[in-house]
């Protein structure tokens, strides 16, 4: 990917958690209806500061101007849609992927980077490959199909 995706990756979980803190702020049965994990995402959520949220916004938001001036030279960007195979739903994430250790985003190697950019894009089954376009071009996307 000719974007780093470094300091996206490295901070997507305080959009998870801030995300799921919400949630639960909203949701008076929250913590009674999730696991364990999904609870103490929404409580390290609970805890993050604004200066920790605006700093997630102000990374992602150079993510997304980055990621444009790509899709300015190339019309897409063609990836694998998964890591890994389908876990049980028990699971919030695979263990192991190939054999390795694999944390929470292991299995979204080829798939955050899409989310957070903003742009269009189309997951093709059974090939399994994602398919992300510049912003804005959700026609010339869903034309491909």
């Amino acid at each position: 990917m000719p974007v780093d995706l470094g300091p996206v990756t490295a901070n997507w979980q305080i959009l998870a958690n801030a995300g799921l803190a919400k949630l639960a702020a909203d949701r008076p049965d929250y913590f009674d209806r999730v696991s364990p994990p999904f609870a103490d995402q929404a409580r390290a959520g609970a805890k993050l500061s604004a200066s920790d949220y605006l700093g997630f916004i102000d990374t992602i938001s150079d993510f997304r101007v980055k990621t444009a001036r790509v899709f300015e030279t190339i019309d897409v960007i063609i990836t694998p849609a998964s890591a890994a195979n389908p876990w049980p739903k028990a699971t919030q994430f695979p263990p192991v992927i190939d054999g390795k250790d694999a944390g929470p985003r292991g299995h979204a190697v080829f798939t955050g980077w899409v989310n957070a950019c903003g742009h269009p894009g189309l997951l093709f089954r059974p090939l399994e490959c994602r398919w992300p376009a510049r912003r804005h071009a959700d026609g010339r996307c869903l034309r491909c199909r």
